[in-house]
């Protein structure tokens, strides 16, 4: 546990005032719950002071025994720093509205960094962050930061920004503060057995500071009693009446956080092929942000010419392939057929652009390869000319004098998976007409022109 608090020392995470401490043990939480499984309360429990060892609902009756809560009045830093209560509310967050709740506020916080408006690490505005944070919830969580100490500063600001914002309090907070009520101790026995489930072993001799830790219970032990319970089940209904003046939220709701960050992360996927469709392994498919701080990603294809990139945030990208040893390219595509914009075939060899839309999976974006020891070259308009453009039920190719010049020329019409779906041979003449009736429409095809010595290819679109 220390070297988990001590590692959080080296996070720039945000804070509110005090937190220092304490916000660095929440993390010890993140990494057991949500990184290796572990329940989230067994996660809080485990996590900050090793001689300290605290449920959910131990750190809220923590809290609600304190004079500052009893008093209807803002923590203390007595009360925050290396203690569960001290971020516990971050835990609730988690609780109740799962983590994209924080995870929205983290991300917005990153953005603000790379947007170069950076937020405070440490001591932000209170009433700002509460706001930030209701907003990247989707819900207001003033009243569970009310019922933690963290109080506003100007309430009638803060709840004209909340309503502008258009935040309601879900009744699972309200709900979550009803069940706080049933933790608070009642009486000096009841006290007692909180303070010695917390420690055990007895409340020492006295000589402990009284603020925090075994000195408080030590020092409140002979004084708290039935009129402290009242108080404290009153100050949890003054929040109460605050925040919820009509009672329950109706109707009840289960509200929960839907992550704007995480869940618009998008993938690329592809496949490295032979022209008669066999899969090539090992390929290596480098993707490139247009943003040039970001780093390259590099894969590889598997053993069905497979290659994958995933957790992509929307934006431009560049793929591109290492020219595979034995093979020379034939045709780059985004082929998906998914009626999207970014169907297209690839002006450059061994490159694909690819726009990501937030969440957007962009499939097949494939590379074709010919095995071949033949030169392959993109036919230009000195070589050859294709009318009409696009082409209809018959191709006319116009062969120039060096073409003409060649023995005879085999023709090839390929889907831009490399399938050869028709081919002929023809002696070389200044026009050669194929029959492409059968062809199906409103598709992109490639024409593979064979001379023996060469291999040329001129894309082909059939309207």
């Amino acid at each position: 546990r220390v070297h988990y608090h001590e590692l959080g020392h080296k996070v720039a995470i945000s804070k509110f005032q005090w937190e220092r401490e304490a916000m660095v043990n929440f993390l010890h939480v993140a990494a057991r719950n949500k990184g290796l499984g572990m329940d989230l309360d067994t996660s809080f429990q485990t996590s900050g002071h090793p001689y300290l060892s605290m449920f959910m609902d131990d750190a809220a009756e923590h809290r609600a025994i304190t004079k500052s809560f009893r008093m209807g009045q803002p923590r203390n830093p007595y009360e925050v720093s290396y203690q569960h209560r001290g971020y516990a509310h971050y835990a609730e967050i988690v609780n109740l509205f799962g983590w994209c709740a924080l995870e929205n506020f983290w991300y917005s916080e990153s953005l603000d960094f790379e947007n170069g408006t950076p937020q405070l690490v440490n001591n932000q505005d209170q009433d700002d962050r509460i706001l930030r944070m209701s907003i990247a919830a989707g819900t207001d969580l003033r009243p569970l930061f009310h019922y933690y100490g963290i109080h506003p500063e100007n309430p009638a600001a803060l709840e004209s920004d909340i309503s502008n914002a258009g935040l309601t309090i879900s009744s699972k907070l309200y709900d979550r503060l009803l069940e706080y009520e049933a933790l608070i101790p009642m009486d000096s026995a009841e006290f007692m057995a909180h303070a010695l489930e917390r420690h055990p072993n007895g409340l020492g001799n006295g000589n402990a500071p009284i603020h925090y830790g075994i000195g408080f219970y030590y020092h409140w032990s002979s004084i708290y009693n039935a009129t402290h319970g009242q108080a404290t089940v009153q100050a949890l209904n003054d929040i109460l009446n605050l925040y919820f003046p009509n009672g329950a939220p109706s109707p009840a709701d289960n509200y929960q956080t839907v992550c704007d960050f995480f869940e618009t992360e998008g993938k690329v996927t592809g496949l490295v092929l032979e022209d008669n469709g066999l899969p090539i392994q090992n390929v290596e498919i480098i993707l490139e942000d247009a943003d040039p701080v970001t780093p390259n990603l590099v894969a590889y294809t598997d053993q069905n010419g497979y290659y994958e990139f995933n957790e992509l945030l929307q934006g431009e990208y560049t793929l591109t392939q290492t020219q595979p040893a034995g093979f020379v390219s034939l045709s780059d595509y985004d082929n998906e057929l998914d009626g999207d914009v970014h169907d297209t075939i690839s002006p450059v060899d061994n490159q694909i652009g690819v726009t990501l839309e937030p969440g957007e999976d962009d499939n097949q974006n494939n590379f074709v390869e010919l095995e071949s020891d033949l030169s392959i070259e993109e036919l230009n308009s000195d070589e050859v000319i294709l009318y009409p453009v696009p082409a209809g039920e018959l191709l006319n190719i116009r062969l120039n004098e060096e073409l003409m010049q060649t023995g005879e020329l085999r023709f090839e019409i390929c889907t831009l998976l490399g399938q050869v779906i028709q081919e002929a041979t023809e002696e070389p003449q200044p026009i050669i007409t194929l029959d492409t009736s059968k062809l199906s429409s409103n598709q992109m095809y490639l024409l593979l022109i064979k001379d023996g010595q060469r291999t040329l290819v001129r894309k082909l679109f059939l309207k």
